[in-house]
């Protein structure tokens, strides 16, 4: 995936053997279908500083559960944009005024066919269901709007990072701007504002998009994001266990 400055230029593979390539249905991404050799796959990806920019298929809406508003969501955000001089701001400090961060168990889209209306109090969850929200209230809106997966390396972890982390993009009368709120709530960073790195550190972009499904094997494969390593099993597809997974950057951040 491209981003502002950078390009991810191929993928090496170690440890396991390339089955096939699948491309994705609706955002023209692809992914590598890998058969594990032995207990441990490493995976290379080379990243280059580049004149690039946001894929503009990132930004084309596609109707998926972890895409489609409710109906209330839809109504308020259309609201709050209406009466706001930057709409964008307005629905990222109204979703940051409606989530605390953590990792629940269960996620708040859980059992619904949409991304339900928080209309009042603290809903606890991660980077994932905060961003969710967003692009969801900002397109009802009329904003364009990217949901966006990578890495993002510390500053103070010296190129290491312990999983994957997502943000979102909007684009249009303000130019295109980077908003990460899970970082604003998690770090207590304040107001949410716009900022590729609002917290010291830098990303890298691996995919964009909620809800995608892969052709593997025969059978469609259907997951929220499919950003990192995941273990396929007939068409249910999981995330590999977090303490069997580490990020490391091999070059120092692009400038």
């Amino acid at each position: 995936m491209t981003m502002p400055g950078a390009t991810v230029a191929g993928l090496t593979v170690t440890g396991a053997t390339l089955t096939a390539i699948t491309r994705e249905a609706a955002t023209d991404q692809a992914a590598a279908v890998l058969r594990p050799e032995g207990a441990t796959v490493t995976l290379t990806w080379d990243v280059r500083p580049a004149t690039t920019d946001w894929p503009d298929a990132a930004f084309r809406p596609h109707d998926t559960r972890w895409t489609r508003p409710a109906a209330a969501l839809a109504d308020a955000a259309a609201r709050i944009a209406a009466g706001a001089p930057d709409p964008a701001l307005a629905l990222a400090r109204e979703t940051q005024a409606r989530f605390s961060y953590g990792h629940p168990e269960a996620r708040f889209t859980d059992g619904h066919d949409h991304i339900p209306h928080l209309a009042c109090g603290l809903t606890e969850r991660s980077c994932v269901d905060i961003h969710t929200y967003f692009v969801a209230a900002a397109r009802a809106a009329g904003l364009q709007a990217a949901y966006v997966f990578g890495v993002f390396f510390p500053a103070d972890k010296q190129g290491s990072a312990l999983d994957g982390h997502c943000w979102a993009v909007t684009r249009g009368a303000f130019g295109t701007r980077a908003w990460d709120i899970a970082h604003h709530i998690k770090r207590g960073l304040g107001p949410v504002h716009p900022a590729l790195n609002p917290y010291p550190g830098w990303r890298v972009a691996l995919c964009h998009s909620a809800g995608q499904s892969y052709r593997v094997d025969g059978r469609w494969v259907v997951v929220k994001v499919l950003g990192g390593p995941m273990r396929v099993a007939g068409d249910r597809a999981d995330w590999i266990a977090e303490q069997t997974l580490r990020w490391t950057a091999l070059t120092p951040a692009m400038a």
